[in-house]
């Protein structure tokens, strides 16, 4: 059982050090300038007989300039405490509670090149700035799954930063290989160069998605009745959600989705229990209206 309140405890006292740290550093900081001050506006002025007294403000500045540092040092320790701390004694302790069978890893995440072949973002072939998160690997419903948190982005000419996408890829692998891909975009999405929309037999289905493949033959093959009703209440259920077939593997794509997250040292932690709970219950509420027992998924 997770001592949130102790955990909270700790997160005050690593926040008051880090603000006292903080002070301190201030304080030497402005008294080392301060005696650097003094000892530029002396100089040549004649205020000092003796030499040393001339040089006392110098020596001074260094004095103050080690504290400083110590305390800069000491503050700047102090997030990645709260991160260890937390991810040990709260994140995984509670994954391992709710998710049991699943294998979890706060710092990995499907690989670029996957991202990239899933065919998700195909407008966006090969983005320069890739990174990820709390990769999940399991089963569900006797069902195999893996996902992990992805954004990824590029840079234009103006270095200004251009998101391509930020939330949860799901993959499921299924017996029902095709030749090929089927792609599945929520509507408003840009068209894409080089292929034709489908159009297939379920208006409903039409209006929800844009259906793009490289054969015709194979997104009938693929998209039966039972799975495109399906696929429609999911939309409903999360309308920026889109999927990708290909081969024996399905991706789904959540945008602005996450599992967990490690909270700053500034945000109380009492509430975060509550949180993670909500978003797992939406992440399988979502399988359960893909009804993934019935899906051609492959078996562990």
């Amino acid at each position: 059982m997770i001592d949130w309140k102790a955990i909270e405890r700790n997160r005050k006292r690593l926040r008051f050090l880090f603000i006292l740290y903080d002070v301190l550093y201030g304080v030497f900081h402005f008294l080392a300038l301060l005696s650097l001050l003094l000892f530029v506006l002396s100089a040549g002025k004649g205020y000092f007989k003796e030499l040393y007294w001339y040089y006392l403000p110098l020596f001074a500045a260094f004095f103050f300039v080690f504290p400083a540092a110590l305390f800069t040092s000491l503050r700047d320790r102090i997030p990645s405490q709260w991160w260890n701390y937390y991810y040990s004694n709260a994140l995984l302790p509670f994954v391992r509670e709710n998710l049991k069978g699943f294998e979890y890893e706060y710092y990995r995440f499907f690989p670029r090149e996957e991202f990239i072949v899933s065919y998700l973002f195909y407008d966006y072939p090969h983005p320069a700035v890739y990174t990820g998160q709390d990769y999940l690997k399991g089963s569900y419903k006797g069902k195999p799954l893996e996902c992990s948190w992805i954004g990824c982005g590029y840079y234009n000419w103006s270095d200004s930063y251009t998101n391509i996408f930020r939330g949860l890829v799901l993959k499921l692998s299924l017996y029902k290989s095709v030749d090929g891909f089927v792609l599945l975009y929520p509507q408003g999405s840009s068209s894409l160069s080089g292929f034709k929309r489908l159009s297939l037999d379920s208006e409903e289905f039409n209006r929800s998605f844009h259906v793009y493949s490289d054969s015709e033959f194979t997104a009938f093959y693929v998209l039966d009745h039972a799975l495109m009703e399906r696929l429609v209440k999911f939309k409903r259920a999360y309308p920026k959600a889109r999927f990708s077939f290909i081969r024996n593997t399905l991706y789904i794509a959540l945008p602005d989705f996450y599992l967990f997250y490690i909270p700053s040292i500034d945000q109380s932690v009492l509430k975060v229990e509550k949180e993670y709970k909500q978003n797992l219950s939406l992440f399988f509420s979502l399988l359960d209206v893909l009804d993934i027992e019935r899906m051609p998924v492959k078996l562990s």
